[in-house]
Parts: C-alpha cells; structure tokens; sequence
C-alpha cells in the first residue's frame, strides 16, 4: 500500500486510511481529501523512540495542496511517541508527516466518520 489508500472498502458514512504506510526515513506524506467525512481520529505506532516525530497537518484549502506542503501543522507527537489523534470537526484535507527520522517503521491510520 502507499500513503494516502483506502485500507478497508470506503463505506456509506466511513473510511479506513493509511497516511502513512511503514516509513523507515523522513515522508512527506499524502494529502487525504475529508470532505464528506465529519470527524476522526489517527492511530500512530510503530514509532521505536529516539528523536522521531510524527506531524498532523490539516488543511481547509479549495484543492488538494502540494504533498511536499506542511501547512498547518495540527499536532506533532512528543519525540519517539505513538499515540492517537482525534479530529472531533474534520478539515478539507488531512495528511501526516514523519520528519527526524531516528528509529521504528511508522504507520499511521486514520478512521473516518460521518455523521448520518
């Protein structure tokens, strides 16, 4: 898989996404389009300590910004810290990032959901 695929079959009302799909260096990630999707959250593992850090950025703009972007960073999880990511009011677009690379094979997913 590559970041940014759809990990189960998209379904009436959610999406099951892989931001990230087991990076071992700095990736910029892919751009994810939300916008029918309400809320969500994005479950990062696999992060082995040391100094890296994964990003959530966001993004409310018309079209689907530049990949090698890193606009509006939401949040950056503590250095060498898996963790999850609730985005209770979804922007336009979503992405992760994975920068000082240190140890690890990082994936980051994200569930989506509508509100029905």
């Amino acid at each position: 898989m590559a970041d940014g695929d759809y990990i189960l079959q998209k379904t009436r009302g959610s999406a099951h996404i892989k931001l990230i799909d087991a990076a071992v260096a700095n990736d910029n990630g892919q751009w994810v389009d939300c916008g029918e999707y309400a809320q969500g959250i994005i479950v990062i593992t696999g992060n082995a300590g040391g100094a890296t850090v994964v990003n959530v950025h966001v993004s409310n703009a018309a079209t689907q910004p530049s990949n090698a972007s890193a606009e509006f960073l939401s949040t950056a999880l503590a250095a060498g810290a898996n963790g999850t990511v609730t985005l209770t009011a979804l922007p336009r677009w979503i992405k992760c990032s994975v920068t000082a690379y240190a140890t690890g094979t990082i994936v980051a997913n994200a569930a989506l959901r509508a509100l029905i």
